[in-house]
C-alpha cells in the first residue's frame, strides 16, 4: 500500500488520476480515530469493481460541508490533492496547519457535499475485484 507525503506529492497526483478509480466511487464509510489521529475513508467503484481505502494520518483539519445540489450524497464526483488551500481557508478563521508541510484533499459528491482533509500523509489501498460492502 503506497504512502504519500508532501515530499512525493507528484506521485500522489499520478496515483489518484491513473490508478486509484476513486472518481464515481461510492463512499461506504468514514471513520475518525481520535487516539491515533487517523481518518479512514472506504469507497467502492462499482464500474471497476474496485475497493479503495484511504488512511489519512496525523490529521490537522477535517471539514465537511453539505451541498445544495440534487444528487447522490455517496457518489464521489472528484478527489483532488490541492496545492492551493484558499477553498479551505474560506471556512477557517485561522490556518492551523503548515500548507508547505501538509497534504490538502478536497472531495466532492454529486450532491455538492465537500469534504476537506488536511493531513501529514495518506496511505491508499486499492483492491481490484473486491466485493462491495453490501455484498460482504
Amino acid at each position: 500500500m503506497p504512502v504519500f507525503t508532501k515530499k512525493n506529492e507528484r506521485e500522489l497526483h499520478e496515483f489518484l488520476y491513473n490508478i486509484c478509480a476513486i472518481h464515481d466511487a461510492d463512499i461506504e464509510s468514514i471513520l475518525y480515530d481520535y487516539k491515533s489521529n487517523c481518518l479512514k475513508l472506504t469507497a467502492y467503484n462499482v464500474l471497476y469493481k474496485t475497493g479503495i481505502v484511504f488512511a489519512f494520518h496525523d490529521v490537522k483539519t477535517i471539514l465537511a460541508t453539505a451541498g445544495n445540489e440534487i444528487g447522490d450524497r455517496e457518489a464521489i464526483v472528484g478527489l483532488i490533492a490541492h496545492k492551493d488551500t484558499s477553498d479551505l481557508l474560506k471556512y477557517l478563521a485561522e490556518c492551523t496547519f503548515d500548507p508547505d508541510a501538509s497534504l490538502y484533499f478536497l472531495m466532492e459528491t454529486f450532491s455538492g457535499d465537500l469534504l476537506h482533509i488536511v493531513s501529514q500523509s495518506v496511505a491508499i489501498e486499492v483492491s481490484p475485484d473486491a466485493p462491495a460492502a453490501s455484498d460482504r
